[in-house]
Formats: structure tokens, sequence, C-alpha cells
């Protein structure tokens, strides 16, 4: 699933579409067990408005015609990133992989320009500015446990990664 249409307004979930949107592209993809449980273009509208909060006035940010691939993926997913990327043997509920970061400074466990360069989940590697990648299973579990709806849960962990991103 691919959402990339515009939308403004207020969603019923209280996500505000009224702040400017960012120069950059959002993609939402999920995977197919978890679509009917989350809506693609509230993720992508949670993502817009974290980016249009850090983006507007500030201009050092390079995100014009640039994209933000966010993807909503399952524990097998995230444990798998997190081994390749991180070196880490554990699931996680986020991760977030900077491109334009990337390719300026890289700790041991971080992954090269390059190696990220064939990241299997954005639309085009060029215009990539980064991709956030959040488990679904570890979204519900984390809702659960602070006792709030699965929406918002989800929309810590986006606006979580899209920080990252910046």
């Amino acid at each position: 699933m691919r959402v990339t249409t515009k939308n403004s307004g207020r969603h019923k979930n209280g996500v505000s579409g009224g702040a400017k949107a960012p120069k950059a592209r959002v993609v939402v993809q999920i995977m197919p067990p978890f679509r009917r449980k989350i809506s693609g273009s509230w993720l992508r509208q949670v993502a817009e408005t974290t980016l249009s909060s850090q983006v507007t006035g500030n201009h050092d940010l390079p995100v014009e015609g640039r994209e933000i691939s966010l993807f909503i993926a399952d524990d097998a997913t995230l444990l798998d990133l997190n081994q390749r990327y991180r070196g880490l043997d554990e699931v996680t509920d986020v991760l977030a992989f900077s491109f334009l970061h990337s390719m300026h400074s890289k700790s041991e466990n971080e992954a090269s320009a390059e190696e990220l360069a064939v990241f299997p989940y954005a639309e085009s590697q060029e215009e990539l500015f980064g991709e956030v990648i959040v488990s679904l299973p570890q979204a519900e579990n984390q809702a659960h446990q602070a006792g709030h709806p699965l929406h918002k849960e989800l929309a810590i962990l986006v606006i979580h990664g899209v920080l990252h991103l910046l």
C-alpha cells in the first residue's frame, strides 16, 4: 500500500493537517496482514505534520524533492534490520535510517551509505531522505502496556522515527 495523496483538516484521532506541508514526499507502505488495522493516510499525515513542524523556517534541512519512506512491518523484519544494520540481536519498535546523516558520519554499528543505497523499501534511492520502519506488533504491545490506543502509540513511534531522520 502506497499513500502519497495530500489531505488537510483534522483527522478523527487528533492529528492536525493544518501545518504547512513539507516539501518531502512521505510514502507509506504497510505489510498486508496489517492493512486493515491502520490507516496509511493517517500515518502519512502524522509523518508530514512532524516534518512540517521541524522544517518550517529551517532552510538548512535539505528535504525539498526528497522522499521519506514509512514502512509498517512485523517483528521479524525489525529483528533482521536491527541485526544487519545495528549488530543487535533483538526486536525493536522503530528504526530510522537517515540517508543524509549516513553520508556524513558513521559509528561502528551503523551501515555505510553504500550499504543503505540498496535499502529495500524506498521507491527511489536517488531522492531518498530517510526511512522509518515501525513494528506493528511492538506498537500493539506497548499500547496495551501503556493503556492507550494503538493509534497513539503509532503516532509516538512515527514521530520518534521522523525526528531521528533530521
